[in-house]
């Protein structure tokens, strides 16, 4: 019995060939049922593995906080700790994939999944200020100060939308339209259902539109802000950033860390704001494709001082 099913295991192609030479009773037809159904979730399904490694600076090898990490347009992902440390769970039916790692100011770095036992520390170097960004600071510093504006959905409402999913590198966001003025970004606004831990830590991204989809990053820096515990309304400013546009961008929230004191679990509801009419942006986690969406309709506006030239 014990050669039997070892052989079936090993080759399940000798059930087929020698079945006449074995009798069957119906507790052996139950255990080479089992032996196929395991056969079958071992070639499909795979063992879960864990790939465990550092993003570092490259010049520096300081670990980098909060970096994206992810299977490419999956909802697999993750961000790395405070240290740079993170842990990616993927399976063998996975190993043809590719793993992708991100910084903001970093060239990204991607490998196979089937690789990951050949990493323990991902090195990131850095990436250099684009011609483009040179000369739309140049004509900025020659404009003239026109008007302060707000963009964006600036009432919420009582009702909201959202998801425990804290720390994956998803992000939800809304376009803001340039109207091809100007404009240089004075502080972040969004709205959220009362914070019930004890914070929350949301990291804030500003992205190009390119024929309706959100492509580069406008950011020079990461921009954080810390939601307390009752926290509805958050304002971030970011005039040191330097964020200029024209064209429409989206500004997006990602909820990178939740703390709390009695380890209960911490969850992310955004408001659903008023009439204006810009579509809401979702992607799930750190490398998963972008999605239009219709909730929540995020409240989140801009100050921004517009230029003439």
């Amino acid at each position: 019995m014990v050669d039997f099913v070892h052989k079936i295991f090993l080759n399940k192609n000798h059930w087929f060939e020698n079945k006449a030479n074995y009798k069957i009773t119906p507790r052996l037809d139950l255990i080479i049922a089992l032996v196929f159904l395991l056969i079958f979730t071992f070639q499909n399904f795979g063992f879960g593995q864990t790939f465990k490694a550092q993003v570092v600076d490259k010049t520096s090898q300081r670990g980098l906080s909060y970096a994206h990490i992810g299977i490419l347009n999956s909802s697999i992902g993750t961000v790395s700790d405070e240290e740079g440390y993170f842990e990616l769970n993927f399976t063998e039916a996975q190993l043809s994939d590719s793993i992708c790692i991100s910084f903001l100011g970093y060239q990204s770095f991607a490998l196979a999944v089937g690789e990951t036992d050949k990493f323990y520390t991902i090195e990131l170097p850095k990436e250099s200020l684009t011609f483009e960004e040179v000369v739309i600071k140049d004509q900025w510093s020659r404009g003239k100060f026109k008007k302060t504006k707000k963009l964006g959905r600036k009432r919420g409402r009582s009702n909201y939308s959202g998801s425990s999913s804290i720390g994956w590198g998803g992000e939800i966001g809304i376009i803001i339209r340039g109207k091809r003025k100007l404009n240089r970004i004075k502080d972040v606004n969004f709205k959220i259902m009362p914070i019930q831990c004890d914070s929350i830590l949301f990291r804030i991204n500003v992205y190009q539109m390119d024929h309706g989809v959100p492509t580069n990053s406008l950011l020079h820096s990461q921009i954080f802000v810390t939601g307390k515990r009752g926290n509805d309304w958050i304002k971030k400013d970011v005039e040191d950033q330097d964020i200029f546009f024209r064209q429409n961008i989206l500004v997006s929230l990602e909820s990178v860390k939740a703390w709390s004191r009695n380890g209960q679990a911490c969850g992310v509801f955004y408001s659903n704001g008023g009439l204006y009419n810009s579509p809401t942006f979702s992607k799930v986690s750190s490398m998963a494709g972008w999605e239009k969406v219709d909730h929540p309709k995020l409240t989140l506006y801009l100050n921004i001082d517009q230029y003439k030239q």
